[in-house]
């Protein structure tokens, strides 16, 4: 389980395998996360691989990010339908070895009474000759409903 995170929809708490990803399976915490097989979502759009984060948003929408594509990738919910995808800007170079890691949306309410949404993304330096270093990558989203 590289990543694990409760939808809001139905409070199943939802995890993949790392490789070769085409389906990501629900677990049920209100029953000693028995796994809830006919909740499984199905992903459209073919195989996704070196799969390290995931989340859901409000709208129904689950955002998996791929270290091998270095893209966050949008399904819904609701079918698995394939939504698009954002590239996330980091060095795959080997000798520095960064990799996209973790993903979560927040919603931040300002004084103005108009909020702003973001999608936040850690990524991580495996650098071999020193200690790692960890980056974090700040997206604004201008219409929160499209999440």
């Amino acid at each position: 389980m590289p990543w694990c995170a409760i939808n809001p929809w139905n409070g199943y708490l939802y995890s993949s395998t790392f490789d070769n990803v085409d389906h990501v399976y629900a677990y049920d915490p209100l029953n000693h996360f028995a796994h809830i097989e006919k909740a499984d979502i199905v992903l459209q759009g073919g195989t996704v691989n070196n799969v390290n984060g995931g989340c859901f948003s409000q709208n129904g929408h689950l955002y998996l990010t791929s270290n091998d594509t270095q893209f966050i990738t949008g399904y819904s919910v609701l079918n698995g339908a394939f939504l698009g995808f954002h590239w996330v800007e980091y060095d795959k170079d080997w000798e520095v070895g960064q990799e996209i890691e973790s993903i979560s949306i927040t919603q931040i309410s300002h004084t103005t009474g108009n909020p702003t949404t973001y999608v936040h993304v850690v990524v991580l330096e495996n650098d071999v000759t020193s200690y790692d270093n960890i980056f974090f990558k700040h997206f604004s989203v201008p219409d929160a409903s499209i999440l």
